[in-house]
């Protein structure tokens, strides 16, 4: 019967079983992922980077007590060179890690891997185990601190993730304290097939099994404390290679599949229920890839992540934004790209906040950005017809970031241009309810709308107020608002964004609040969107 034995990592014999582990499957694995052989045919064929990092770790010889950082471009002999790269929790351990401007010289000549946090230190051990000479990992590669270099190397993370011969992903740990090579429980009791025979039964044997399928497997990686950390979504979706140390023991995940420690079976990665694969999503064709289904749900997703410093959410994200943008030549603007501009106007705020949710007040993103607001879920719309058009005369020719520019992350040019109808309603307090329009001849319509306010809904409180028909109402609020499409589902609602004037930005300027779908049957016609306004969000 078949049996999954796991590696204890148990006291004294660590290195033993790491050792072990290292010969008998990782590195048999790299060679197979590296030579596309069955189980594999997806994969890259070689290690060798086209774009080092700024800086790598040299991590010496097996027995060194001390590693020295490295700046590449003053290297000669780093060319198409291999490295690890390392995803972990940093928690509240890492503080002794960061390389600054003030110790930077002194790391430069060598520093002593006992000075750093546990997780880094066995990702040293790891991947001097694995054959390789460098490792790259961002306390230490990229200058911490305000006087450090995070802006200019946090757009080029998703390349050294890309670029990595592999990823060791310390699924296990909440904190770079505790490390991943950390005792497995299920090693006490390896899973094994039994057969019984079971007394005034069908004749023969009755098989009990270990239930360890694809689900499994998905629920150990995702439900990992790494899965909640929001550079987490990038880091494992962009790496040729991941090895995810986890309590129920390695996964080895490429392009094409996963293997499980002493399993010999591999596992196709399929996306189940609320288990997110943000790797599937990127191997979506390119005309769906920036629609609700791809990019859009994976902002979602996203936004419900936890991230030590909220005003990284746009950096944490932008690898794989640049590798759509260079993928598909297309622009981009604070978290939306130019050809689906307008579902990704369709957002609204989820009311489950994060835990430990805090934006900046001197975080200056734009109304119209979801990352000022998560977290956020999304409306999905048809692909036609589209009421929010890019088309307003004063639109940019290109958006910030494009092919050509990569490197802008966070824009501080916050405004978009567009064009679309507008709407003057009157809604009721509950979220839920009936909106008025007034007509010309006095006369009102009523119908079924539902809205979601954003983190700026105290607005409310200082518009215009109307009498409501509807005595359960009592007064209703007068608000402005406009449709960007035709819901994917529900015909005949359109979604649309809730605004205000903001005069002193100039004519025509506009402050979201809020996002408001109806049932526009009633009261509309098609050709009611026609009349268009020039409208600049802020």
């Amino acid at each position: 019967m078949k049996s999954r034995h796991i590696k204890a990592f148990l006291g004294g014999n660590i290195l033993e079983e790491l050792v072990d582990l290292v010969k008998y499957q990782i590195q048999p694995w790299m060679e197979s992922c590296r030579e596309q052989r069955v189980g594999h045919e997806s994969c890259s064929a070689n290690y060798a980077s086209s774009s080092l990092p700024t800086r790598l770790i040299d991590i010496g010889e097996t027995n060194d007590l001390l590693v020295k950082l490295v700046e590449v471009k003053s290297c000669s002999n780093l060319g198409g060179v291999d490295y690890l790269i390392l995803s972990y929790c940093w928690g509240n351990g890492n503080e002794k890690s960061k390389t600054t401007q003030t110790n930077l010289d002194i790391r430069l000549r060598g520093f002593a891997v006992s000075d750093l946090s546990k997780t880094i230190q066995e990702a040293i051990l790891l991947t001097r185990l694995m054959g390789f000479r460098y490792l790259w990992v961002d306390a230490i590669c990229i200058i911490q601190g305000p006087t450090g270099d995070f802006r200019s190397e946090s757009p080029r993370m998703g390349d050294y993730y890309s670029n990595a011969a592999c990823c060791i992903s310390a699924s296990v740990a909440k904190d770079s304290r505790e490390g991943f090579l950390t005792e497995r429980p299920l090693a006490r009791f390896p899973m094994d097939d039994i057969a019984i025979k079971i007394a005034n039964h069908d004749t023969g044997h009755t098989i009990f099994k270990d239930r360890y399928d694809d689900r499994t497997l998905v629920s150990n990686i995702h439900e990992s404390p790494l899965a909640k950390r929001g550079w987490c979504l990038q880091e494992t979706a962009l790496p040729k290679r991941i090895l995810h140390w986890t309590l129920q023991g390695l996964y080895l995940q490429c392009h094409t599949s996963i293997f499980s420690e002493d399993y010999k079976k591999r596992f196709v990665y399929y996306y189940y229920g609320t288990h997110f694969s943000p790797r599937e999503i990127m191997t979506r064709p390119d005309q769906d890839i920036i629609l609700a289904g791809g990019w859009y749900h994976l902002i979602s997703v996203f936004s419900k992540t936890q991230l030590t410093y909220e005003t990284d959410r746009l950096y944490a994200i932008h690898g794989l934004a640049s590798m759509l943008i260079r993928r598909l030549r297309t622009e981009y603007f604070n978290g939306i790209f130019r050809p689906s501009l307008a579902q990704g106007l369709l957002w609204y705020h989820d009311t489950k906040r994060l835990e430990g949710y805090e934006r900046p007040m001197d975080a200056q993103l734009p109304s119209w950005c979801w990352a000022s607001a998560c977290p956020v879920s999304y409306l999905e719309i048809q692909q036609e017809p589209i009421y929010a058009k890019e088309d307003h005369p004063e639109r940019p020719l290109q958006f910030p970031t494009h092919f050509e520019a990569l490197s802008v992350v966070e824009s501080t040019a916050s405004r978009l241009y567009i064009r679309a109808p507008i709407f003057r309603l009157t809604i009721g307090r509950r979220q839920v309810g009936y909106v008025w329009k007034n007509d010309s001849l006095g006369y009102t319509d009523f119908f079924t709308c539902w809205y979601f306010l954003d983190e700026n809904r105290s607005v409310m409180q200082n518009l215009p107020q109307s009498p409501a028909d509807d005595g359960e109402w009592g007064q209703g609020f007068d608000v402005l608002w406009f449709p960007v499409g035709r819901d994917h589902t529900l015909y005949p609602y359109v979604p649309g964004i809730l605004v205000y004037e903001v005069p002193d930005e100039g004519k025509g300027v506009y402050r979201r609040f809020g996002l408001l779908q109806c049932n526009t049957d009633k009261w509309l016609d098609e050709k009611d969107f026609e009349d268009v306004r020039e409208i600049t969000l802020v």
